[in-house]
Parts: structure tokens; C-alpha cells; sequence
């Protein structure tokens, strides 16, 4: 019985191997081509604008990065890792975060402006070292938007 177990134990160590071989993203992680490689992560780039003036609303109200946080549907802080930056000569004053690993989430300033923000996604990069979220189907619910792809990311533009 005791040998009987051993052969079954070496046998499901042995299978594992062989799936975790099979993968050539996997592989290529841990030795080839991807070793030391630095992927940048998927990024919303959000820009509010005042729908009455067009004046920048994160400027013209003065938001900081504590002023801003992302909630899930139960209320819970999702991420942290939030910038408010000035990227180019286009795009000044922006709220810049990672996609979150969820399909709809909060983003809420000074607790007094909620937008939802809703989408659906994917993994995609294929075989490649660097794996990328693909984005479909953005909304934000009552408000005024377009949704762009941009290099590294997802531009949404929202109006208040």
C-alpha cells in the first residue's frame, strides 16, 4: 500500500511537470527570453472636464491623489496605486490608475463625485513575455464619455 502511494505521488508530480513544460509563455518566463524584462502595466488615463466650461475639473477644483479612490461594487478600497499627472501637452491634469482585475468599479473625489465606471476584458499578448489587458464595452453610467487605446492604456475623457 505504501509503495502503491509513492508510485501515485511521483506519477502526479511527474504529470504537473509535463503541463507546466507544455507552456512556452511559462517557460520562456522563468529562463528564456522574458527573464528580467519589464512590462508596464494596463492604465486607465481619465480626464474630467467641467461639461459647462471645459475647464479641467481636477485643476480647477484643486484634487489631490488622497482625494481620489477606487471602490468595488461592496464599497471595499480596490487599489491604491493612483497619480494624478500632466503625461503631455495634450493631456494635463489626469488621473492615471492601473485596470483593475474587475469588470465595474467606483471612482470617487472628495466623496461627493461617484462615477461607475463598467467594461469588459481580457488577457491578451498570446505567446508574448508582457500580457495586457484588452478592454471592450466601457461605460460610465450617466455621464458623458469617449474611450480611446492609446499605447499603454485606455484614455477615457469624461465630462461633469
Amino acid at each position: 500500500m505504501r509503495s502503491l502511494f509513492s508510485l501515485l505521488l511521483v506519477l502526479l508530480l511527474l504529470v504537473q511537470c509535463t503541463k507546466s513544460e507544455d507552456n512556452p509563455s511559462y517557460q520562456e518566463a522563468l529562463t528564456g527570453d522574458c527573464a528580467g524584462q519589464s512590462c508596464a502595466s494596463t492604465s486607465f488615463v481619465i480626464e474630467l472636464t467641467d461639461k459647462t466650461t471645459g475647464a479641467n475639473y481636477i485643476s480647477s477644483n484643486k484634487i489631490t491623489v488622497p482625494d481620489i479612490d477606487i471602490r468595488n461594487t461592496s464599497g471595499q478600497q480596490v487599489t491604491s496605486n493612483i497619480s494624478i499627472a500632466s503625461p503631455d501637452d495634450q493631456l494635463q491634469h489626469v488621473v492615471i490608475l492601473p485596470v483593475p482585475d474587475r469588470s465595474r468599479f467606483f471612482l470617487r473625489i472628495k466623496n461627493s463625485l461617484v462615477l461607475e465606471i463598467a467594461y469588459s476584458s481580457r488577457i491578451s499578448g498570446g505567446k508574448s513575455c508582457c500580457l495586457q489587458y484588452e478592454i471592450t464595452g466601457l461605460t460610465v453610467k450617466d455621464r458623458s464619455y469617449t474611450f480611446t487605446k492609446t499605447s499603454n492604456g485606455y484614455l477615457i475623457k469624461i465630462k461633469i
